[in-house]
C-alpha cells in the first residue's frame, strides 16, 4: 500500500488517509485504524474560512451557523470514536502551531515510540513556516495546493485581518448555544 496518498484523494489503498468529510470517514469507520483529529479555536476557524472564501459567501448568517456545524459534527465523532474504543489522537491547533516538538512529544507518547533526531530535523525543516511559504507561492490563491502536504497557496497569512462585524455578530449569536459542547475541548469563548 502507498504510504500517503494525494491531498484530496480518499484512495483506501493508501497507509495515511486525509479528509475534511465525513461521508469519506464511514468508509472507514469499522477498520482497525488510528484516528488523528486536530481542530481549531472555532471562531478564529470561521473567519479564516471567511478571509479565504469571502467572494463565494452570499448569506454570511448561513456560512457561519454551517461552520459551527461542522465543527459541533468533528466533536461528535470524535466522541463517537472513543465510545467505540477507537484509537484516536486528539490535537488542538492552538498547542501545535509553530511547535512541532509538541507533535513529536504527542505521536512518541502515544505510539510509545522514538522519533529519531535526525528525522524530527527533517520535519522541522520541511514543514517549518518558511518553507512551507517559500512552496505555496506558486499559488496565488487558495483553489492551487500542493499535492503531498495540502498546504494550499494564501494558507498562511502575515498580515493582520479585520473581519466584517456583521461576521463577528453572527458568530457571536450563533456560537451562543454551541459554547457548552466546546468548553468540553478547552475553548473558552467568552
Amino acid at each position: 500500500a502507498n504510504l500517503s496518498c494525494m491531498h484530496n484523494e480518499f484512495n483506501l489503498n493508501c497507509s495515511v488517509l486525509k479528509t475534511h468529510r465525513f461521508d469519506e470517514i464511514d468508509r472507514v469507520k469499522n477498520f482497525n485504524m488510528i484516528y488523528v483529529i486536530t481542530i481549531r479555536n472555532p471562531v478564529d476557524s470561521i473567519i479564516s474560512h471567511y478571509r479565504i472564501y469571502s467572494h463565494r459567501i452570499h448569506n454570511m448568517g448561513k456560512f457561519v451557523s454551517s461552520q459551527i456545524k461542522i465543527y459541533l459534527d468533528y466533536l461528535r465523532f470524535y466522541d463517537e470514536l472513543r465510545r467505540l474504543g477507537k484509537n484516536v489522537i486528539f490535537l488542538k491547533y492552538e498547542d501545535f502551531a509553530g511547535k512541532m516538538s509538541y507533535l513529536f512529544e504527542q505521536i512518541e507518547n502515544h505510539f510509545c515510540i522514538q522519533i529519531d533526531e535526525m528525522d524530527k530535523t527533517l520535519i522541522e525543516k520541511g514543514y517549518g513556516r518558511e518553507n512551507v511559504l517559500s512552496s505555496i507561492e506558486l499559488y496565488s490563491d487558495f483553489e492551487g495546493y500542493l499535492t503531498i502536504s495540502g498546504f494550499h497557496g494564501s494558507h498562511i497569512k502575515d498580515d493582520a485581518y479585520t473581519p466584517p462585524k456583521e461576521l463577528t455578530y453572527l458568530i457571536a449569536i450563533w456560537m451562543e448555544k454551541a459554547k457548552p459542547e466546546f468548553r468540553k475541548y478547552g475553548y473558552f469563548l467568552e
